[in-house]
């Protein structure tokens, strides 16, 4: 049998080289990392008819609605998290337009004169005119492209997924500054109630000190107290300002122009008549906790870490493909001639094609270990994720037990504030009747004031808890993408291959 040329067993021997790389390719395809939850949560949850997208609108407050509306409209964190995306987009198609062949255009023209002591000069000063165009196209045959593609996809979504989590973060954010606001206006016009109380028992003290009933130590009593429950109300004021120049930066407002239009009592603007607001809203209607395995597909953050753990295993496979060769496809075209009169003419006619092959071979071992540092790399974004995910079951554990206690606290609050505003009326009494000591009715006045405030800080706290299970659950944005996993179990982050 006559053996085969060696250009041929060399020829053979490249292709299976090429093959068999080919058959490897750079990187590793991704897998979506499974997560493991519980049944049900521990604390009940219980069903509700507000969607969680928009779960503010449990609270059945028209006011709240407007200015959450207008922060998610104008919010200046929104618009630069949409500006990253836009960024991200423009990167995705510079990277994805590799694939395709590259045209450059060129035109020249140079007038050169020659040295005579050289073999075959051409004496005496020469025209060059040349037009054409260059062709340069890199077969993608590892899939070295395809890996930056798929990168630069996955960094693009974990964008679109950090945006939920500021539409999220505004929305809740939102909430609570205008429940603080809320709060701290009722807790105002209880502390002035309760100064209105005290002014008319130091009254009857001192009608007491004019009739002799009583002495000049009381009135003084009377007078110290009045002056402790004044002094409360400036900190609450401080505190009312506070919430609304957080709601004026969260809708990208002046804190000067929000002041004054919360000031007015009449207009179009969503900050006007909230000065009038004494009562901190409740929830009306609860919006649904959902299972444990439906929380990774809701809350934005999971997904951006799953996206970022999906860029990092595919930045693996873009380092790992200058680990093979690239073969491009180079051509041009064009006409040249000494002179412009014939430089259209079919003999000013010039073209070449061809391939070509780099292939860093020197550079292997640079290659390898940077290769080694991304593929550690995905390994610390499968921790992150891993971590976040715990920690988002933990959130809304925490968040749910909090909402159970905090309901409790209202009701024992409630209680104990009518309770002791009853106690009050019974020892004034006794007191105008001389049955009782002022001593008595100071304590019991200050009893009741600190009830009452006490009551409104439980209410206030309900609602915060309210505010803090809906983006524990990822409310504020509307998820997209694949469904919710119906039996989730954790799988562990992959760890490094050693490449030497």
């Amino acid at each position: 049998m006559r053996a085969l040329p060696s250009v041929s067993v060399r020829a053979l021997t490249l292709t299976a080289t090429v093959l068999t790389l080919t058959s490897c390719g750079p990187g590793r395809d991704y897998q979506t990392p499974e997560t493991k939850a519980t049944p049900a949560w521990h604390e009940p949850a219980a069903a509700g008819a507000v969607a969680l997208p928009t779960w503010w609108k449990s609270f059945a407050d028209p006011r709240l609605d407007r200015l959450v509306e207008q922060s998610l409209a104008r919010n200046l964190d929104l618009a630069l998290a949409a500006a990253r995306i836009q960024e991200a987009r423009a990167r995705r198609g510079a990277v994805s337009w590799v694939r395709y062949p590259e045209f450059d255009a060129y035109a020249a023209a140079e007038r050169r004169r020659g040295s005579e002591n050289l073999a075959f000069a051409q004496p005496g000063p020469n025209n060059t005119f040349e037009l054409g165009f260059d062709a340069a196209w890199e077969v993608d045959l590892f899939g070295g492209l395809s890996r930056a593609i798929e990168r630069e996809d996955a960094r693009l979504e974990a964008l679109a997924f950090a945006r939920g989590e500021v539409l999220s973060t505004v929305a809740a954010e939102t909430t609570r500054a205008y429940l603080d606001l809320v709060a701290a206006q009722e807790l105002v016009a209880v502390a002035r109630e309760d100064l209105a109380g005290q002014q008319r028992i130091r009254d009857l003290v001192a009608a007491r000190v004019g009739a002799g009933a009583t002495t000049e130590s009381e009135l003084a009593q009377a007078d110290a107290e009045l002056a402790a429950q004044s002094a409360a109300i400036p900190d609450l004021d401080v505190r009312r300002s506070e919430a609304l120049a957080r709601l004026a930066v969260l809708a990208a407002r002046p804190a000067g122009e929000v002041f004054a239009a919360t000031a007015g009592e009449t207009g179009d603007d969503a900050f006007t008549g909230l000065a009038t607001l004494m009562r901190i809203p409740q929830p009306a209607s609860m919006f649904a906790a959902g299972l444990p395995s439906d929380l990774v597909w809701r809350r934005p953050d999971l997904r951006r870490a799953e996206r970022e753990l999906a860029a990092a295993t595919a930045d693996i496979g873009v380092i790992e493909s200058d680990l093979y060769p690239r073969f491009s496809l180079t051509g041009s075209f064009g006409l040249e001639s000494d002179s412009t009169d014939n430089l259209t003419d079919h003999g000013s006619r010039f073209w070449s094609i061809g391939p070509s092959v780099r292939w860093p071979l020197l550079a292997q071992g640079r290659i390898r270990r940077q290769a080694r540092a991304a593929d550690t790399r995905a390994v610390q974004a499968g921790i992150i994720y891993e971590q976040a995910v715990l920690i988002a079951f933990a959130d809304v554990e925490f968040a749910l037990a909090s909402l159970a206690r905090a309901q409790e606290r209202v009701r024992a609050s409630d209680a104990s504030a009518d309770a002791h505003v009853r106690a009050l009326k019974l020892v004034q009494v006794r007191y105008e009747h001389g049955a009782e000591r002022l001593l008595a009715v100071l304590i019991q006045s200050h009893n009741a004031a600190l009830a009452r405030r006490q009551a409104i800080e439980a209410r206030r706290t309900m609602a915060l808890s309210v505010v803090g299970l809906a983006k524990a659950l990822g409310g504020g944005w509307q998820p997209t993408g694949s469904t919710p996993p119906t039996e989730p179990v954790i799988a562990p982050a992959p760890v490094a291959a050693d490449r030497g």
